[in-house]
């Protein structure tokens, strides 16, 4: 009973398909052979319509099946092979339609932001028209502005050299008048002169006959005569005499004076280096005795008078400290003179105590500063801060032209060299820039640096202080006292400080 009762509950539990799911494989069966039997009687019935429109055909669900039968491949492809193939075709066109559908919103706001950019560009191309028309405009207005201008400025240009045409001509004229002028006045100087010495002499002559006719007793009638007369001539020969004293007192070009040095071979003692040559001392060398160089000078030994004091071979008019007192080196009572000097240079320094001492021997250094000099120069001034104060020197890269025409820095320039105007160089200097502002002067060529102390006045145009340093400066001495760079004239570097001792 309880197998029987199993049973029944097992079949009772049964679905459908457990039931009759034979029934319905063979239904579905019967089915597709139905539908396929019926698919190819009809297709076969309506092949010739299909084939003439297989475009439109060929991807219908009855149609699908049988492509390769309705449609033979004409490649030598399989009519399976041919079915398959557009199936996978009509599956991809299905499939196209479908996604395009599906993107089709995308699509319409990818169009929408594409017009929108494309309006955007648009505006700024307009934009970019507008300034480019702007800028067209303000370049005409500018072209024009710049044009009037140049038609201005070429006539004031050429009024501006032609003034300059003018002032050079009239200077060349005043100068042509002044050394005219200055001709004139040597000449009637030298004849005034000339006479006067005649008329000296002619009296010197006639004291010596009145002298002889006083000796003799019975001319003295004659002599009073030719006294009387000499005094009466002496008269106007003294208003001569102050006549040409005070009208014609001058001060013309100083003779240059001796120069003060020693010979080349002279020691100093350096710190740190021990005993150098007076040529191998360089600016911003310390002396044993405390001194710093602040300048070294090279002069030409020709003609110069030469002493030996104390062993130390130095120029007569050198100054040296004999017995509280500043005397030339050629009045010292232990110099004596070198008959046969033979160096072909001779050198000086300048130092911060203004003093040499060698040998135990107390020397002025270029400058020549003896405390009367000191006096002039006033109060604040310290001997240390002189060189910083007062002088001056052209950087290295400075032209100078030469008589020949040849341009040369000043630091190649070489004694006897003969400079544009005629000047001769007697000597060269190097000295420090310590202390010292540069400079800058406008030439009618181009700029010139210079290194100027602090109270340093200089007769050249306005000076700008430009941001330059070099380590040494360098200046000349010349035969005249003067030279020229770039058609201005400076002074030599003895005016650096005898400017402020006159």
């Amino acid at each position: 009973m309880d197998l029987l009762h199993d049973l029944n509950k097992l079949y009772n539990k049964q679905k459908y398909l457990d039931r009759y799911g034979s029934s319905v494989v063979l239904a579905i069966i019967i089915f597709l052979i139905f539908f396929t039997l019926t698919s190819y009687f009809t297709m076969m019935n309506q092949i010739a319509p299909i084939r003439s429109d297989w475009v439109n055909q060929r991807c219908k669900p009855s149609i699908i099946p049988f492509a390769g039968i309705i449609n033979p491949p004409q490649d030598g492809t399989s009519p399976f092979e041919y079915t398959q193939k557009n199936f996978n075709g009509c599956i991809q066109t299905i499939l196209k339609e479908t996604a395009s559908n599906a993107m089709a919103p995308l699509q319409a706001v990818i169009n929408l932001l594409h017009k929108f950019m494309m309006g955007i560009s648009k505006a700024l191309q307009a934009i970019r028209e507008l300034i480019n028309r702007i800028r067209e405009a303000s370049a005409a207005v500018m072209k024009n502005i710049l044009h009037r201008i140049l038609n201005i400025m070429i006539p004031v240009q050429e009024m501006v050299i032609a003034m300059k045409d003018l002032m050079s001509k009239s200077k060349g004229t005043m100068t042509t008048a002044l050394f005219t002028g200055l001709g004139g006045y040597y000449t009637l100087k030298s004849a005034l002169g000339a006479i006067y010495e005649l008329m000296i002499a002619i009296l010197v002559a006639l004291a010596a006959a009145i002298v002889i006719l006083w000796i003799v007793p019975f001319t003295w009638s004659t002599a009073s005569m030719a006294t009387t007369a000499m005094v009466a001539i002496s008269i106007p020969i003294g208003i001569l005499a102050n006549f040409l004293g005070v009208v014609f007192q001058q001060a013309s070009s100083p003779v240059p004076e001796a120069p003060s040095c020693f010979a080349e071979d002279t020691l100093f003692d350096v710190q740190n280096l021990g005993e150098k040559k007076i040529s191998e001392l360089t600016p911003g060398m310390y002396l044993t005795n405390g001194s710093r160089i602040t300048a070294v000078l090279k002069l030409c030994a020709k003609q110069e008078t030469m002493y030996n004091l104390n062993g130390i071979k130095v120029s007569g008019s050198h100054q040296v400290l004999y017995k509280d007192k500043w005397i030339h080196v050629s009045e010292h009572p232990f110099s004596n003179k070198i008959l046969n000097f033979e160096d072909e240079f001779i050198y000086c320094v300048n130092t911060t105590t203004k003093r040499i001492i060698l040998n135990d021997t107390t020397f002025l250094d270029w400058d020549e500063i003896t405390p009367k000099a000191f006096e002039k120069l006033g109060q604040g001034i310290s001997l240390s801060s002189i060189h910083s104060y007062y002088n001056n020197g052209f950087i290295k890269a400075t032209p100078i032209e030469l008589q020949n025409g040849k341009i040369v820095k000043i630091n190649e320039l070489n004694i006897g060299d003969v400079l544009k105007n005629g000047e001769k160089v007697r000597g060269l200097v190097v000295m420090s820039t310590e202390g010292m502002s540069f400079c800058e002067f406008d030439t009618y060529k181009e700029s010139i640096i210079i290194g100027l102390g602090k109270k340093n006045a200089m007769t050249v145009p306005y000076h700008n202080i430009v941001s330059h340093y070099e380590p040494r400066l360098y200046h000349l001495l010349t035969d005249n006292g003067t030279f020229e760079i770039e058609g201005i004239s400076f002074n030599d570097f003895n005016d650096n400080i005898d400017g402020y001792l006159k």
